[in-house]
């Protein structure tokens, strides 16, 4: 698992939507939050679709000058990983997105969810 969205992979877990009604979570509270989190993921995936252009750049510039061997094929390893990172972003953001319209179909079908306690 990649470190370096440990910060926010608590807020990448699934929301329970099924058991809202039975554990009587702040409804308004989880509002507030969910929406955030496609532009947080949105923001994400667009540094690693820079940091893909920034290494292709990289990697081009090294073969045309006739750069060591290992440095390339390192650049061409750390495109792989960004191309993996790109995939991955781009699913949890779309997983968001799902969750964020379940949640608002949700309010829309038990509006007693909406008031706050």
């Amino acid at each position: 698992q990649d470190r370096r969205n440990s910060s926010v992979n608590h807020l990448l877990r699934p929301l329970p939507v099924e058991n809202w009604a039975s554990h009587r979570l702040p409804f308004y509270s989880t509002c507030l939050v969910q929406p955030g989190l496609p532009t947080l993921l949105k923001k994400e995936n667009e540094l690693y679709q820079k940091e893909a252009v920034d290494l292709q750049v990289k990697k081009d510039k090294m073969v045309a000058e006739n750069g060591d061997e290992w440095e390339i094929k390192n650049a061409g390893k750390m495109q792989e990983e960004t191309a993996k990172m790109i995939t991955d972003s781009k699913e949890r953001l779309a997983r968001s997105f799902g969750e964020l319209r379940d949640l608002v179909m949700l309010a829309k079908k038990e509006p007693e969810l909406v008031e706050e306690d």
